[in-house]
């Protein structure tokens, strides 16, 4: 071989048309895949799979990746919150933190409140 970079290009499995991206946190299966130059993040997204729960929402979805880029898919904040009373389900319910008791209504089917009031962690709510 005349330089490292030959050595590169005769072996094989090697393409210089891939990167390696490495995935952590939140998502299906936690491993490196290879991909091709320009594969933009939602793609990689995609075909990782993300968990139920992951927080997507700091992550530009268009930005292409660079070579061994490491990507951990941090989870949702969650609280956990108490129904008690004419309500479905009851007991130990998870609503993502930052909610109020106008989301909660929402997600249980309920006339939303125009309580704004932020929930906290482990409230016991009676209906």
């Amino acid at each position: 071989f005349v330089n490292k970079r030959d050595a590169y290009l005769t072996l094989p499995g090697y393409s210089t048309d891939e990167i390696s991206i490495s995935l952590e946190g939140a998502v299906e299966s936690a491993n490196t895949i290879r991909v091709k130059k320009g594969t933009k993040f939602k793609e990689v997204i995609q075909k990782a799979g993300v968990l139920e729960g992951a927080d997507l929402s700091t992550f530009e979805m268009e930005k292409s990746l660079k070579s061994d880029q490491l990507i951990i898919v941090p989870s949702k904040k969650m609280l956990t919150i108490f129904l008690e009373g004419d309500v479905s389900p009851r007991g130990k319910f998870t609503i993502e933190a930052g909610s109020s008791l106008h989301d909660l209504y929402q997600q249980l089917g309920k006339t939303p409140l125009t309580n704004n009031r932020k929930l906290m962690n482990e409230e016991v709510l009676k209906f």
